[in-house]
């Protein structure tokens, strides 16, 4: 009997452009704004309706770099803090209202520390200003590459 694969989503604003075409191995996945922690099912295009309605009216806001650091439990995971914003808080509890009774980690959840998910050594500057217009959905099949599932935009931009 094979082992059943297992599937998660991920809701997350990419620093850097992504290819709704292309499909990213895990190390390659570019740099992020994890929005929510990974849900551990296959991502449902009803999640977009409800999704849609709760961040659509949000108006697209700037966040700022602020730093390097490390999380993981054993801090062994290098990231770029990003300055606590208000806009992102909101954007991070829309997603609670829609996704937070789906199966994930919520230790990840709450308090949100918001940072850029990058690879050993980034060139994202500190004081760097990003623009967040809306984010992206992608999955993941175990032992396979994440795809894009979905995009949406804020303030009524799809």
């Amino acid at each position: 009997m094979s082992a059943e694969k297992l599937v998660k989503f991920l809701p997350a604003f990419f620093v850097d452009v992504i290819d709704p075409s292309v499909e990213y191995p895990a190390e390659m996945l570019p740099h992020r704004i994890t929005l929510f922690p990974p849900l551990k099912q296959a991502y449902d295009p009803a999640y977009g309706v409800d999704l849609r309605k709760l961040v659509n009216p949000l108006t697209p806001f700037d966040v700022t770099v602020s730093g390097d650091d490390m999380f993981g439990d054993n801090l062994e995971i290098p990231v770029k803090r990003i300055e606590d914003s208000d806009e992102l808080q909101e954007l991070h509890a829309q997603l609670v209202v829609a996704l937070g009774n789906l199966t994930h980690d919520a230790t990840y959840r709450q308090p949100y520390a918001p940072h850029i998910s990058v690879k050993e050594h980034s060139d994202i500057p500190d004081g760097q200003k990003i623009h967040i217009e809306g984010f992206t959905i992608v999955e993941k099949v175990s032992g396979a590459a994440w795809i894009v599932r979905d995009q949406m935009r804020l303030k009524g931009n799809g």
